[in-house]
């Protein structure tokens, strides 16, 4: 889904009565009309879509592939306790991720992502590593035998109230479904940057953090002065220009893209229809 397409709903719909009227709602459905009893615990449904342009083809030495954009949103429901002065209570929380994958050539890549990526190759358990004492195989010279998605995510949280809790908007580059360099914004953590090394097992052996204070593009080239080059390369990518928008937007436009979400994943079913 493309976060910025969002459907237009009025702005006096844009509010957290609203929004968590209509996940509750959508919860209820899943629900079969019992999310209000207490033996439902959770609820949750994932759609997927999948979208082709081109062929395969092959000409004299020159060949091409399809290319494929997926499109995943999921809704989950959750009931968890929590203490209140009139004892335990049983609240519901909702949670919404939209994930855009598209394949993509080495060819594709960023240099500066590359970069990154066949340096942390360097670390033993990285999905590229080769040991140098074992083979004369250079960790880019794999990078053909594996499947490269670009990938745009982004999560929100609403609670019991309606209010969003923590969103988050990040950018990874996957090999085979593994990622392995990422770009995120999260509103609780603050504006950071961060590029994990994954390991094969899917633990995270490093982070480098870049904390920018205010991210927006009036800070970011004082904020780059005293770094390396490939990193300043790395902070004009497109990538991090989104991320400073997102960040920089009003709740009502994030309640817009949230309804437009539910709407998303929810449309076609029986009884949700009309409203």
């Amino acid at each position: 889904m493309n976060i910025d397409r969002a459907p237009n709903v009025p702005k006096r719909s844009l509010t957290s009565e609203r929004l968590l009227d209509e996940a509750s709602r959508f919860a209820n459905g899943l629900a079969a009309g019992r999310w209000k009893h207490q033996r439902i615990q959770e609820v949750q449904l994932t759609r997927k879509i999948v979208e082709s342009f081109g062929d395969e083809y092959e000409v004299d030495e020159h060949s091409g592939k399809a290319i494929f954009d997926e499109v995943t949103i999921s809704f989950s429901g959750l009931k968890r306790y929590v203490d209140t002065k009139n004892g335990e209570a049983i609240v519901s929380t909702y949670l919404l991720t939209s994930t855009t994958s598209q394949d993509i050539s080495i060819e594709e890549m960023p240099a500066n992502v590359l970069g990154e990526i066949l340096k942390d190759a360097s670390e033993e358990g990285h999905i590229l590593y080769v040991d140098p004492e074992e083979s004369d195989v250079q960790p880019v010279d794999l990078l053909g035998d594996f499947e490269i998605q670009r990938n745009q995510e982004v999560a929100y949280e609403i609670d019991e109230d309606g209010e969003l809790g923590e969103y988050t908007l990040r950018y990874f580059y996957t090999l085979d479904g593994d990622a392995v360099h990422e770009t995120k914004y999260s509103n609780l953590e603050g504006q950071i940057v961060w590029n994990p090394i994954i390991l094969a097992d899917g633990t995270v052996s490093e982070r480098k953090l870049f904390v920018l204070p205010k991210l927006n593009e009036a800070n970011i080239e004082d904020e780059a002065q005293n770094i390396d080059a490939s990193f300043e390369k790395f902070l004009s990518n497109r990538d991090i220009q989104e991320l400073a928008e997102f960040s920089a937007l009003p709740k009502e436009e994030h309640i817009r893209r949230v309804l437009g979400m539910i709407g998303m994943v929810s449309g076609g079913f029986v009884g949700l229809r009309k409203r």
